[in-house]
């Protein structure tokens, strides 16, 4: 999360067109325009909350887009959550601090904008979701598998249980027989489901 004075920033690179932005804004709405010499009456203050790529897949199961859309509302919640911006006082104990007002209408603000991208959804709970659904779907898969294997065998829907017991003990032997390279396959589902 950074804080910094937007308006400082504004005046010392010169981008005169964030007073048009932020003037169009407030006429839609209403309200009287900012005038760039008035400190006081003029203050913007940015807060820009920021979400690297492994953090956005591995801890949020956002890949996409779509993802990010709709999970946007509730990521930004829980930043604002764990992350206090606060008022310096003598205590040492900072967790007695008193939260800064702009932390309160930068949380407030939130709210609001991104009330559509909140689904309220736990991350957690949504990638024990998506790891079912591949699980049934690799079964699926592999029920598919085993059906055209019997096939290619010779067996057909009267005799696939025999098949299925057959190929049972086919596996265990191969596992058996190659310890070395069960774990390596072990490694590789590791790797590619890493983020599920």
């Amino acid at each position: 999360i950074i804080v910094y004075d937007k308006r400082a920033d504004v005046i010392a690179k010169n981008k005169r067109e964030w007073w048009e932005i932020w003037n169009a804004g407030r006429r839609a709405a209403g309200k009287p325009e900012l005038d760039r010499h008035d400190r006081d009456g003029a203050q913007i203050w940015r807060v820009e909350l920021r979400a690297g790529k492994h953090h956005l897949k591995e801890d949020w199961s956002i890949r996409s887009f779509a993802d990010l859309d709709a999970r946007l509302g509730d990521l930004y919640g829980r930043m604002m959550q764990l992350i206090r911006y606060t008022v310096p006082r003598p205590d040492t104990h900072r967790n007695r601090w008193l939260v800064h007002p702009l932390w309160h209408m930068a949380t407030e603000a939130m709210k609001g904008d991104l009330s559509e991208m909140v689904s309220q959804a736990d991350p957690e709970r949504v990638k024990q979701v998506a790891r079912e659904a591949h699980a049934e779907m690799l079964a699926a898969q592999g029920f598919g598998l085993f059906v055209s294997h019997a096939h290619m065998l010779g067996y057909g829907a009267n005799d696939f249980l025999d098949y299925l017991d057959r190929r049972r003990d086919e596996l265990a032997a191969t596992a058996r027989e190659n310890p070395a390279a069960l774990e390596d396959r072990f490694a590789k589902a590791e790797k590619r489901y890493v983020f599920i």
